[in-house]
């Protein structure tokens, strides 16, 4: 069973998502990049598809854990072309855990000159 999905850059229409893959991939975008479903239009890049899927995770959800947990379930081995840049991008999320950015962040916010 199909249910419609609205908004570009996703296919009209994408299989069912089951409940454990809900939070990590709403709508199941990134699932239909990475294993290279049809339906995607091909005039958006790897990064199009990272960031609508950013958009869509819940606020509470680290996008690091969920990257790891869909790269996980799709590994980088069996990707190509654009779907092969897609996991290197979810990698790259996955090496920057939110805890990690905002330590940084506030390491950089005290040392500004007053």
């Amino acid at each position: 069973m199909t249910r419609p999905v609205t908004g570009d850059p996703r296919p009209s229409a994408l299989p069912h998502v089951s409940n454990d893959n809900q939070n990590i991939d709403p709508g199941g975008l990134m699932t239909a990049v990475l294993q290279e479903r049809g339906g995607l239009d091909p005039a958006h890049t790897a990064h199009d598809f990272l960031i609508g899927w950013l958009l869509e995770l819940p606020a509470d959800l680290d996008p690091a854990i969920a990257a790891r947990q869909l790269l996980a379930k799709s590994p980088m081995s069996s990707a190509s072309g654009r779907a092969h840049r897609v996991a290197e991008l979810l990698a790259e999320t996955a090496a920057h855990p939110r805890a990690r950015a905002h330590a940084s962040r506030r390491r950089s916010v005290s040392r500004r000159p007053g």
